[in-house]
C-alpha cells in the first residue's frame, strides 16, 4: 500500500492510492513541462493513467533506444561506442564488465572515416544537449526541496554526546524535531511532508548533516544543498514563522 513502483523501461508508474499530493504540484508540472517543451519534448502529462499507460506500454524496445526522451542515442551500438569513447563513462564501464573477460576496446569499427568527423559533431551536439537538459530538471527540482526545507537546520538536534557514543545509540537518538517543523509549514504541505519526514532518504540526510560539521567534512550533495539555502536566505530575508505556500520558480536554470 505504501510502495510505489516506477518501470523507466516502459515509462510506466504505478503509485499507492493514498499517495499525498507533492506541495503546489499543478505549478511544479508547468515548471517542469516548460523545460521540456523547450527542448523539445512533449509532456507526456498523467503517466499512471490506464490511457497513458496502454500506449507506452505498446512501445518496442527498439523504438524507445531512438526516443530522445529517454537519454539513449538513435542509431546502432557502435555509434553509441564512439560517442562513449572519449567520455568517462566508457572508463567506468570497462573497469565493470573487465571482470567478465570483455573488452570493450576489442570492438572493430568499420566506418567511412569522412563521416566520422561528422558523427563526433552530431555526437557532441546531442551530449550537450543531454545535460543542459539534465541538469535544468535537477535544478528546477533542487529549488523545490531548498524552497521546502530552507529553515531545516533550525529543527537539527544535536546529539550531546560525541559522534562515536551517538552513532552506536542511533536507534534510540531523536535527530529532528518533526513535530515543531510541521506545526511550521503551511497546512497544503502538511500531508506530504509528515510522510516524507519518515523516509529512510530524509533521515540518512539528517544524519549526514549531524555528523558533518566542516564544510571540508561535508557530504558533497549536502554541501550543495546547504550552499542552496543559504542562497535562498540571502534572497528571501524571511523568519521561520512567515512561511507561505506561494510558489517561488526556480531562478537559476540559466545560471546552471
Amino acid at each position: 500500500a505504501n510502495l510505489c513502483f516506477v518501470d523507466i523501461d516502459n515509462h510506466f508508474i504505478e503509485l499507492p492510492e493514498d499517495l499525498p499530493q507533492f506541495p503546489n504540484k499543478l505549478e511544479f508540472v508547468q515548471e517542469v513541462s516548460e523545460i521540456l517543451m523547450a527542448f523539445g519534448i512533449p509532456p507526456e502529462g498523467n503517466l499512471h493513467c490506464s490511457e497513458s499507460a496502454s500506449k507506452l506500454k505498446r512501445l518496442r524496445a527498439s523504438e524507445l533506444v531512438s526516443d530522445k526522451r529517454n537519454g539513449n542515442i538513435a542509431g546502432s551500438p557502435l555509434h553509441s561506442y564512439e560517442f562513449l569513447k572519449e567520455n568517462e563513462t566508457i572508463a567506468r564501464l570497462q573497469a565493470l564488465v573487465k571482470r567478465t573477460g570483455v573488452s570493450l576496446e576489442k570492438l572493430e569499427v568499420r566506418e567511412d572515416p569522412s563521416s566520422n568527423k561528422d558523427l563526433k559533431v552530431q555526437c557532441d551536439e546531442e551530449e550537450l544537449r543531454i545535460y543542459q537538459l539534465n541538469i535544468q530538471i535537477r535544478e528546477v527540482f533542487a529549488n523545490r526541496f531548498t524552497q521546502m526545507f530552507a529553515d531545516y537546520e533550525v529543527f537539527v538536534i544535536q546529539p550531546s554526546q560525541d559522534k562515536e557514543s551517538w552513532f552506536t545509540n542511533r536507534e534510540q537518538m531523536q535527530n529532528f524535531d518533526k513535530a515543531s517543523f510541521l506545526s511550521d509549514q503551511p497546512e497544503p504541505y502538511l500531508p506530504f511532508l509528515s510522510r516524507f519526514l519518515e523516509t529512510q532518504m530524509f533521515a540518512s540526510f539528517i544524519d549526514n548533516k549531524i555528523m558533518c560539521h566542516d564544510d571540508d567534512d561535508k557530504d558533497p550533495v549536502l554541501r550543495v544543498f546547504d550552499s542552496r539555502v543559504d542562497k535562498i536566505r540571502l534572497l528571501n530575508v524571511r523568519t521561520p514563522t512567515l512561511r507561505t505556500s506561494m510558489y517561488q520558480k526556480c531562478t537559476t536554470v540559466d545560471e546552471a
